[in-house]
């Protein structure tokens, strides 16, 4: 009898908790975190393509020991700037990492290894200068024909933006070196004397610009920029098709370029 009572007792002490275990709100789990990586936070890769434009400046000059007696006025009267303004296509490809910070600020490196096509050319004819201080002295009727030529360039360079929800605005500045080359003919149509050199150069300088990017999709984003790199100058000269003569012509390089190009990037997770 004492057996049953406390079966019994234990029955309802369970069926007890039971019930008031079901009363009782069911705890909810935990909610999950919604904090996510800023949009433009990570590395990428990409590549670019567009429009290479130089605004170069080559001179050509006589020099050599031939022309000590000439004064420097009348060999200037025989100097002559020419500035080509060609352009050609270029592309290439892109690395880099973004830092979105406090929200809308950006910090971020990239770098960028690139094709041109860019091949200058300008040939002028001339007729007979007067020297400008030798009275009856001149200089020959001649042509001049100068090429510029940029293969590839490369940069590296900075970049500092603002974050618009998914648009990015950016200046960015940086070094580019490049590999330039510079070619010269002076023809002297009297004579036919002729003057021609070549030398090409891998030049450093500044790279600076800015651009707009859109981030599209969650790993892709499409970007338009411009830059603009300065590689100072680099002169050189050559002798005539005359052995033994001492008188030189020469021409002097200095070349910077404008870019305007788009490019696609994919951000590594």
């Amino acid at each position: 009898m004492k057996t049953l009572l406390l079966g019994a007792a234990s029955s309802v002490v369970i069926f007890a908790g039971a019930a008031l275990a079901a009363d009782m709100p069911l705890k909810a789990p935990p909610p999950k975190s919604t904090v996510t990586s800023p949009r433009w936070t990570g590395c990428y890769v990409g590549g670019n393509a567009g429009w290479i434009g130089g605004e170069d400046r080559l001179t050509l000059s006589p020099g050599g020991s031939l022309l000590t007696s000439v004064t420097a006025a009348d060999r200037a009267v025989n100097t002559h700037t020419h500035e080509p303004h060609g352009s050609a296509f270029n592309g290439g490809a892109q690395a880099g990492c973004n830092l979105q910070i406090r929200q809308n600020w950006l910090i971020g490196v990239e770098g960028d290894f690139n094709w041109s096509g860019l091949r200058e050319k300008s040939f002028t004819p001339y007729d007979f200068i007067p020297f400008a201080t030798t009275p009856g002295a001149r200089w020959d009727a001649h042509n001049e024909a100068v090429w510029k030529s940029l293969n590839w360039f490369s940069t590296i360079r900075a970049r500092f933006g603002y974050v618009w929800d998914s648009v990015l605005f950016y200046p960015t500045a940086g070094l580019a070196i490049a590999r330039i080359g510079g070619r010269f003919d002076y023809l002297d149509t009297v004579f036919g004397f002729e003057f021609a050199g070549s030398e090409a150069h891998t030049r450093i300088g500044p790279a600076i610009g800015g651009g707009v990017e859109w981030a599209f999709a969650r790993n892709w984003s499409v970007k338009t920029e411009y830059l603009y790199m300065n590689f100072g100058s680099f002169s050189f000269d050559a002798p005539p098709n005359v052995p033994g003569a001492t008188i030189r012509w020469g021409m002097a390089v200095k070349a910077s370029e404008q870019i305007g190009r788009v490019g696609v990037n994919y951000k590594f997770e």
